[in-house]
C-alpha cells in the first residue's frame, strides 16, 4: 500500500459510503499539507471515528502543531 492507496481508501469512505464527517475530513487535509506525511485517513466506524496518519518519526511535532492550527481556525470560522 502506498500514498495513493491511503488517500483513495479516504476518497471511497467519504465519498461513496458517507461515514465521513467534515472533522475528519479537516483532520485528514491537514495532515496531507505536512511534508513528511505519507498518508492519512479516517478509520473506525466513521460518525466521529478517528484517522491514521502514517508519516515520518521526524515530522510527528510538526504535523500535530498543524493540526492545532487548523483547529483554531476552525473554531474562530477563519
Amino acid at each position: 500500500m502506498d500514498c495513493y492507496d491511503i488517500w483513495l481508501l479516504f476518497s471511497l469512505f467519504r465519498d461513496d459510503f458517507e461515514v465521513s464527517c467534515p472533522e475528519l475530513d479537516q483532520l485528514v487535509e491537514a495532515a496531507m499539507e505536512v511534508e513528511g506525511v505519507f498518508g492519512s485517513r479516517m478509520t473506525g466506524g466513521g460518525f466521529g471515528g478517528c484517522t491514521v496518519t502514517l508519516l515520518k518519526k521526524d515530522a510527528v511535532q510538526k504535523t500535530l502543531e498543524h493540526i492545532k492550527v487548523g483547529e483554531i481556525r476552525v473554531n474562530l470560522g477563519v
